[in-house]
C-alpha cells in the first residue's frame, strides 16, 4: 500500500504549530519586566557592566564629535563598529565614563595621515558627551 502524502492544509497546519512552538519558547526565555533598582545599581557600580551598557550611545556621540572636528577627514583603521573599545571611570560616584581608542588617522597640513588617539567623557544619566580630546600618537 502506497503512503499518502500530506495535504497542503496539513503541511500548513504543521508549519503554524512549529512557529507557535518557537515563539512560545522565545517568549519563555525573554526577560520579563523592567530591571529592578537593585540590578541597575549593581550594574552602575561595576565598570564592565556600566561601560558595556553605555558603549553604543557613547560611541555614537564620540565618533560624531570626532568626525565633526575632522570635517569628515578621519580615517578609521578598524573596519568594525568597535572603534570605542576601552573605557574607564571618569567619576564612579557620578556614573560617568571615559571611552578611548587609537584607531584613526587625521591628515596633517602636508596631507600625510597621522595616527591619533581619542578620549571621550560620557554621562549616561544625561545621555550626552561631556568632553572629548584627540592627540597624535608618537
Amino acid at each position: 500500500m502506497a503512503k499518502k502524502e500530506p495535504s497542503a492544509a496539513q503541511k500548513g497546519c504543521a508549519t503554524v504549530l512549529i512557529v507557535v512552538a518557537l515563539l512560545g519558547a522565545a517568549f519563555m526565555l525573554w526577560p520579563m519586566g523592567d530591571e529592578s533598582a537593585e540590578e541597575l545599581a549593581a550594574c552602575q557600580a561595576d565598570l564592565d557592566c556600566w561601560g558595556q551598557r553605555n558603549r553604543a550611545a557613547a560611541s555614537g556621540a564620540c565618533l560624531s564629535a570626532i568626525d565633526n572636528l575632522a570635517a569628515g577627514a578621519a580615517v578609521w583603521d578598524d573596519g568594525t563598529d568597535l572603534k570605542v573599545g576601552q573605557y574607564r571611570w571618569l567619576d564612579q560616584s557620578a556614573g560617568t565614563l571615559t571611552y578611548f581608542g587609537d584607531r584613526f588617522r587625521l591628515p596633517s597640513s602636508d596631507g600625510a595621515l597621522i595616527h591619533h588617539r581619542f578620549e571621550c567623557d560620557y554621562d549616561p544619566a544625561a545621555e550626552r558627551l561631556i568632553d572629548f580630546r584627540i592627540e597624535p600618537v608618537n
